[in-house]
C-alpha cells in the first residue's frame, strides 16, 4: 500500500461497511510513470491493498466512483477497470 501524502485514514470501518479514501496512482510516494493507463493500474492496486489490508476483497466492494481529468482518456481508463473488476 502506497503510504498517503497527507494525513488522513486510508479506510474506516462502520459497522459492516467499509469507507475507502480516494485513491490515486502513487507509488513509492511519487505518481507511476507510463501515462493515464499505468495510473489506473496502480490506483486499483492501491484501492486493493487498503480493502485487503482490511479483511476484504475487491469483489466485496458494491460502489467505485472514478474521476479523472480528462474525459478523452475514459477508455483507457475503463480498459484497466474492467480488466480490474471484470
Amino acid at each position: 500500500m502506497s503510504t498517503p501524502i497527507a494525513h488522513y485514514s486510508a479506510s474506516h470501518r462502520a459497522g459492516g461497511l467499509l469507507f475507502v479514501s480516494g485513491q490515486i496512482g502513487l507509488r513509492d510516494g511519487a505518481l507511476v510513470e507510463g501515462g493515464v493507463e499505468a495510473e489506473a493500474r496502480q490506483c486499483l492496486a492501491n484501492l486493493e491493498s487498503v480493502v485487503v489490508a482490511a479483511g476484504a476483497a475487491l469483489t466485496d466492494i458494491a460502489k467505485c466512483t472514478v474521476f479523472m481529468t480528462d474525459i478523452a482518456d475514459f477508455a483507457a481508463v475503463n480498459a484497466v477497470y474492467a480488466e480490474v473488476f471484470g
